[in-house]
């Protein structure tokens, strides 16, 4: 199947009142495509062999083959879950997965910035959204027609744990006001591991941010259950509301 991005003009669809969905991969539900999609992969010829991603994996499907100096991390396609979080920590870019790779995240992050359309640059609110729980959230605010503001943006990857904090550092560069990850609830990852790496992400992008001069209240982290559109919107409010001030 072929991958794209698109822009979803909110004053055309009128399910998403007031709202602006962007740099959304156009793809079937995840329920109807097999893992083979969004699995990981290792580049031979950019492996440095180094381990991290046998660390990483709880799975159990990266391996080292091979002997020296041509060693290399090879992943079992029958065990990857296609998470991603071997991908955001590979030191040498070695491995993609997902959706999308740390190049094509940043090329989605142009098209926010680039297609401005009467929005203000600087008030743009970024939301990363995890596949699972919180994406069915959103897709249930739509058909719900809930809406909220159209200066937020969300970004669908497979899981948060694929993000690195570098990424998250991207749209802070590019002038987001705010930038909001929603994860599934912590007894209920798809991939069991994937919310501690989550939170280990948040964490260092956290201190990051802090050493940049941004305030804790323009980079949050939430939970959101499965269809839950109403809970979707209103972490949404919350948070724009915390970037106004108006809450802590």
């Amino acid at each position: 199947a072929a991958w794209s991005i698109f822009l979803a003009r909110p004053m055309i669809a009128s399910s998403m009142s007031n709202c602006r969905l962007v740099a959304r991969m156009t793809i079937p539900s995840w329920r109807s495509i097999s893992t083979r999609s969004v699995r990981a992969r290792a580049a031979p010829h950019r492996c440095r062999a180094c381990n991290t991603c046998i660390e990483i994996c709880e799975f159990g499907a990266p391996q080292l083959i091979g002997k020296e100096p041509n060693r290399q991390a090879w992943i079992d396609p029958l065990i990857c879950q296609g998470c991603g979080a071997c991908a955001a920590r590979c030191p040498s870019g070695a491995i993609t997965a997902g959706y999308a790779t740390d190049t094509q995240l940043e090329k989605m992050l142009d098209v926010i910035w680039d297609k401005q359309d009467r929005i203000d640059q600087k008030q743009i609110v970024l939301v990363f959204t995890c596949n699972w729980n919180p994406y069915s959230g959103m897709e249930a605010a739509g058909f719900r027609r809930l809406s909220y503001s159209a200066r937020v943006y969300p970004l669908r990857v497979m899981c948060l744990g694929r993000l690195q904090p570098g990424i998250i550092l991207k749209a802070f560069e590019r002038g987001a006001h705010g930038v909001l990850l929603l994860g599934c609830p912590q007894d209920e990852c798809h991939y069991a591991f994937g919310s501690r790496r989550a939170e280990e992400t948040f964490a260092i992008a956290r201190d990051l941010v802090r050493t940049m001069g941004y305030p804790d209240k323009r980079l949050k982290i939430d939970r959101v259950a499965a269809g839950d559109g109403k809970a979707w919107v209103q972490k949404i409010q919350t948070f724009i509301a915390g970037l106004k001030g108006n809450q802590g």
